[in-house]
């Protein structure tokens, strides 16, 4: 059943948004499944801390199901699980006999958990569990949810109702499916305070020694139909090695829980078994990772941004994720970098030649620090794998001990072990760029310095109605001027000057009006995010600067004070804001796009650059705006978006008027900002490099008179 119509979406996610707190306390570490940081994760590791600790998961190298073995075995093959032989069958029993009671794992299943969950119940356990989001719930699930199911022939549809369960697509279905198993997830636990019992909504696993989880199991499969949770035995699988099979096996069968027996399974995301079962159950993901790889390389070929944005959004997370919970499968995901190099990221870039392992290392790095964020899976697993189990430290004692979690701490614990490898990963980043610098020269130092502040268009997702996409080839280009590569298809001479055509040249060339149409798209952009912090009546273009008491000087009359006046040319700035920094005081705007590459600029940094050309703008403006009680901010950018301090102060303030107008987090608005004017100045490369500057079309004069003969303004004597 879906959840209805999509205001009730919208309004449940808002009831989230306030009170999704309470019901994650509620939870704890009982039901991981209401929104606790990390809680996934946590109970993988609770029980493969537990199995180390109890040395009861330790699997023999040949260790496989014995359906799978028998599968691939050849005629006549002898099982390795077979009797040993008879000199050894002694010291065999003897093993046996220490493992009367083995440990063992059982993930339980349920027969279609979140549809049979007891609707009363859950009300009830919502009103006492979960207060302040039981009056919404009870307003959501006091009715029957509908669906029409229609007829053919024009015959009224059929009703269904959904009475039971939680309905599919509710933001809320999540806490109301947790809070509603806690009282059963509390009796199991009194039952066997030593027996390991993480739940994730419906998935339950139980490890502990066989006796005792036969005994949950059985209380499991006693009281779960009286709140909705209808227990299958017969599907729900048992782990162990294989010799601790027959004694567990034997009872299991008394207690009558006839499960299936595996030497591995699949459990929340991650996997826990022998290492035969593990290479069985990734190397199809792998491949299918691969494959999905080489899909987004295709889609590279004409829609570079949208490919990017899945792999790194999207695609990426997906074998990270498993890097959090697996331990030591980086050599496992080679082939996962070995798709990226040689086909997805030539393809991203628009390259033939392969890349090198310099560049390659380069990329790996976050936007930041002057890569793309496609991240190596080989060189990263063990990081992640540490950050998840430091991260989820305080929920797996709360698990393995049985006791309550304190979700402060254990939120503060998430977001210590987040910072720590953050840190971590840009200082890796820093290392590589001074290392890439130091071995690149001037100018790959000056490049690489000015990294970190020009990737905002790199991190946006491609939207035609928010207006963010990038066309294939100003996502070649801008992506060739990142990384000092020439842009493929250059013209050999400028059209418009007939000088040889270089991407200097063409940032540069004012021939033609490109260079003043890249000012102007600048110019309107910020014009319009003004007009949205503030309101339209309040934002201008080209205001007009004016010296003194308007006294003006003829043309190519010098500046000067005459009676306390101003006599000289008027001056213009490019955006005008009233109320921007201070209420009842206008702002004036003046921009300047500058390529801080040129050869003319030599080896000083960019930042150094845009502050100097920002001065020469204050030098020359400011004092008239202030005569005239007005303030001047310069807003002066490279080519590929890297922002002097007043552009970026005021982007900051236009984010902070923006976040309090729509009620949204300053750092969502900061993001919007940045991304915006980031693509309104790379947007103009392309337009720079490829566009005709030479205007070949004039308007033709009649030569014959005939036109003019037949005009109805000509009169004839």
């Amino acid at each position: 059943m879906g959840i209805g119509e999509c205001w009730m979406r919208a309004v449940s996610k808002l009831v989230l948004a306030d009170c999704a707190k309470e019901g994650k306390a509620a939870c704890g570490s009982n039901q991981l499944c209401a929104g606790l940081e990390a809680g996934i994760e946590g109970a993988i590791h609770s029980i493969r801390k537990k199995a180390c600790e109890d040395r009861s998961m330790e699997f023999e190298e040949w260790e496989i199901d014995d359906d799978l073995w028998q599968a691939a075995a050849e005629a006549g093959e002898t099982p390795p699980w077979d009797p040993p032989v008879e000199e050894s069958f002694h010291d065999a029993v003897e093993s046996a006999g220490d493992i009367e009671d083995p440990s063992i794992l059982v993930l339980a299943d349920a027969d279609n958990g979140f549809n049979n969950l007891s609707r009363l119940n859950m009300l009830w356990d919502i009103r006492h569990r979960w207060a302040r989001g039981s009056r919404f719930a009870f307003n959501m699930y006091r009715h029957e949810a509908r669906l029409l199911l229609r007829s053919p022939g024009g015959m009224e549809p059929q009703v269904l109702l959904s009475k039971e369960g939680v309905t599919q697509g509710c933001p809320l279905g999540m806490i109301l499916y947790g809070v509603s198993l806690l009282g059963l997830g509390d009796d199991l636990r009194e039952s066997a305070p030593g027996v390991l019992q993480p739940w994730y909504a419906d998935d339950f696993s139980i490890y502990g020694k066989t006796s005792e989880v036969a005994r949950v199991f059985q209380l499991l499969c006693k009281k779960g139909p009286s709140v909705g949770y209808f227990p299958a035995p017969a599907k729900s699988w048992a782990i162990c090695p294989k010799q601790a099979e027959a004694p567990a096996k034997t009872i299991m069968d008394a207690a009558g829980l006839p499960v299936k027996w595996s030497r591995g399974q699949r459990y929340v995301g991650g996997f826990i078994g022998s290492e035969k079962m593990h290479e069985r159950w990734l190397v199809p993901m792998v491949q299918k990772w691969v494959a999905s790889i080489e899909k987004l390389a295709r889609v590279a070929g004409r829609y570079p941004q949208s490919a990017y944005a899945g792999l790194v959004n999207c695609l990426q997370a997906e074998w990270q994720y498993l890097c959090r919970v697996e331990p030591d499968v980086g050599h496992h995901l080679a082939p996962l970098e070995d798709a990226l190099t040689s086909k997805f990221i030539p393809a991203l870039l628009g390259v033939d030649t392969p890349i090198t392992d310099e560049f390659r290392l380069l990329l790996a790095q976050g936007v930041k620090q002057g890569g793309l964020a496609i991240r190596n899976p080989v060189a990263t697993a063990p990081r992640l794998h540490q950050a998840s189990t430091e991260a989820t430290s305080l929920l797996v004692a709360s698990l393995l001990d049985n006791t309550a979690l304190d979700n402060e701490a254990h939120a503060g614990c998430v977001r210590a072990a987040g910072t720590a490898a953050r840190k971590a990963r840009v200082d890796d980043g820093r290392a590589v760029v001074e290392q890439l610098s130091q071995h690149g020269g001037p100018k790959v130092a000056k490049r690489l310095g000015r990294m970190k502040e020009t990737g905002a268009w790199l991190t946006v997702i491609p939207d035609r109605f928010g207006g963010t996409v990038l066309s294939l080839q100003e996502w070649h280009d801008n992506l060739s001027l990142r990384y000092g590569k020439t842009p493929k298809g250059l013209p050999r001479s400028c059209d418009g000057c007939g000088a040889g055509f270089t991407v200097e040249h063409g940032l540069n060339c004012k021939k033609g009006g490109l260079v003043t149409i890249r000012h102007d798209d600048v110019r309107d952009e910020w014009a319009h995010l003004c007009g949205l912090a503030l309101t339209s009546s309040r934002v201008t273009t080209e205001p007009l600067i004016k010296y003194g008491d308007d006294l003006r000087a003829t043309p190519g009359q010098t500046i000067r004070r005459e009676n306390d006046a101003i006599l000289g040319e008027e001056a213009r700035g490019d955006v005008g804001a009233h109320g921007f920094w201070q209420r009842g005081r206008s702002t004036i705007f003046d921009i300047r796009i500058t390529d801080t590459d040129s050869k003319s600029y030599g080896n000083t940094a960019s930042d150094r650059l845009l502050e100097r050309f920002a001065h020469q703008k204050r030098d020359k403006y400011e004092e008239a705006c202030l005569e005239r009680r007005k303030d001047f901010t310069p807003l002066c950018y490279s080519v590929d978006g890297m922002a002097c301090k007043a552009a970026r102060a005021a982007e900051r303030r236009l984010a902070a008027l923006l976040a309090t107008k729509w009620d949204r987090q300053y750092s969502e608005m900061v993001n919007f900002i940045r991304t915006r004017m980031s693509l309104a100045v790379v947007r103009s490369n392309t337009m720079l490099l490829r566009s005709e500057r030479a205007h070949s079309w004039h308007r033709r004069a009649p030569e014959d008179g005939a036109a003019v003969a037949a005009s109805p303004s000509t009169t004839t004597e």
